[in-house]
């Protein structure tokens, strides 16, 4: 709020700039630069109503210190839910009610309302607050803050809190169709007698189901805010229920019913796999329980063997089924059209297989030298080495190492270097003038190139 500020003070004298600054606790509002000369404070004529007429200075401006009056301010609305949370806003003020952005600090929060929830002290930031307040006692309750380092400086709101809401009943929901096997969500909502939601009904209620097979909680349910969830897997296909009994003094009940579908049945196996391969490589591949609907079955946790029509193939015997899906990494070493097959089921009757076509990985035939045609003598010039196959290309799953050997003998370099991907490089500091050769080998593959070694001159111009 830097600038000049319209203001008359008690005083009746005016043109004060406005420097103002809050904090909690300890508030001071400097209002400076009254404007001083050799006879006083400079008074101006009256400014028009809405504001005034500050008056140049004359001399030195010295700061006078005018107090500010800063008040808290708590806002929330005329009625509350009994048991479900409402906003408080919580305001740093001046005495004229505009609030204090500038203000920070903390306060305390208490109501009257002992069962009430909310945080015990706040930070006020750019003067302000939000506090989630929960009720608990119905009737006219208030909610009052305090400066934590100004006792008196506090402010007071009111409200209606409604009578809690009783539940008379639970509402049991669960999906209308399940499959059997299969772990299924269960929500048992508590509700009074209109179906409004009752958020303070608490405690612990049973789980029974028509389904003897079924697979309940093994304990109570405890319900939190009027809710409790929990699994339940059936086991007997057709119309079943699931009833759930509070154990509180005002027992209430609910019953929710599903329809319960056959589990799904293990039909075959779907086997992806990339459709071209290179020898050599690993690859990823993921295989897919299905039923007879060609449907993957999220529930399937068994195991399954592997083959290959490719022997000399990489590849795990068996995969464990995790929610209907196993990985393994397979390598091809033999081009040409290959299968892999899938088999599982109880009776190891069920299979998959997928088709794949594998070609022969590149076979690095020569090395390619990269070196400038004409480098000056003790430079050191940068070289690299790229492994090609018979057709020129480079490989780019090349490693392994390469001895270098030149023709001149007075050069400096690494006597190897290893490749990545396929690729080396170094640096060469050749030192006799003329032609030289600098040679990489790696077994039976060798490269070779050829550069022109020269003196640099330097000619300066007269």
């Amino acid at each position: 709020m830097g600038g000049f500020m319209r203001r008359q003070d008690r005083t009746g004298l005016r043109g004060f700039a406005a420097d103002r600054r809050c904090s909690l606790g300890s508030v001071e509002r400097l209002e400076p630069r009254g404007m001083l000369s050799g006879i006083g404070i400079t008074l101006v004529p009256p400014p028009p109503a809405d504001g005034v007429v500050i008056a140049p200075p004359t001399t030195a401006v010295a700061p006078i210190q005018v107090s500010l009056q800063v008040s808290l301010q708590v806002r929330m609305p005329s009625s509350a839910p009994n048991g479900l949370p409402v906003a408080a806003v919580i305001s740093a003020v001046d005495a004229a009610g505009r609030p204090l952005f500038s203000a920070s600090g903390s306060v305390t929060v208490t109501s009257s309302d002992a069962a009430a929830t909310f945080p015990a002290t706040v930070q006020l930031r750019n003067g302000r607050a939000l506090v989630p307040v929960t009720f608990r006692t119905s009737g006219p309750q208030t909610l009052t803050v305090t400066d934590a380092l100004v006792a008196d400086r506090t402010a007071t709101a009111s409200t209606t809190v409604a009578p809690p809401v009783v539940a008379t009943k639970l509402l049991v929901m669960m999906p209308p169709q399940v499959r059997a096997g299969m772990p299924t969500t269960v929500t048992a909502l508590a509700v009074d007698a209109a179906g409004r939601p009752a958020p303070t009904f608490s405690g612990t209620a049973t789980v029974t189901s028509s389904d003897a097979a079924a697979s309940l909680p093994m304990v109570e349910v405890l319900f939190k805010n009027g809710r409790a969830t929990f699994p339940v897997s059936f086991a007997t296909v057709g119309k079943q229920t699931v009833t759930v009994t509070s154990l509180s003094d005002s027992q209430v009940a609910g019953i929710g019913s599903t329809n319960v579908a056959a589990p799904q049945a293990l039909s075959s196996f779907l086997v992806m796999v990339p459709p071209r391969i290179v020898t050599g490589t690993p690859v990823t591949v993921a295989i897919i329980a299905l039923d007879a609907a060609k449907r993957p079955i999220s529930g399937y946790t068994g195991t399954a063997t592997l083959a290959s029509s490719d022997t000399a193939a990489t590849l795990p015997t068996t995969v464990t089924f995790t929610s209907g899906r196993a990985i393994a990494r397979v390598t091809f070493a033999s081009p040409g059209s290959q299968t892999l097959t899938v088999r599982g089921g109880v009776a190891g009757d069920i299979v998959g297989a997928a088709a794949v076509t594998v070609v022969a990985a590149p076979v690095v035939t020569r090395l390619a030298v990269m070196l400038p045609r004409a480098v000056p003598v003790g430079m050191p010039v940068l070289v690299t080495i790229v492994a090609l196959d018979d057709a020129g290309r480079p490989i780019m799953n090349t490693n392994g190492s390469v001895t270098l050997a030149s023709s001149d003998s007075a050069a400096k370099f690494p006597a190897s270097v290893t490749f990545v991907n396929g690729r080396a490089t170094l640096r060469v500091v050749f030192g006799t003038l003329g032609a030289q050769t600098l040679t990489a080998t790696s077994g039976s593959i060798s490269g070779t190139s050829t550069t022109q070694v020269g003196e640099v001159t330097i000619q300066r111009r007269t």
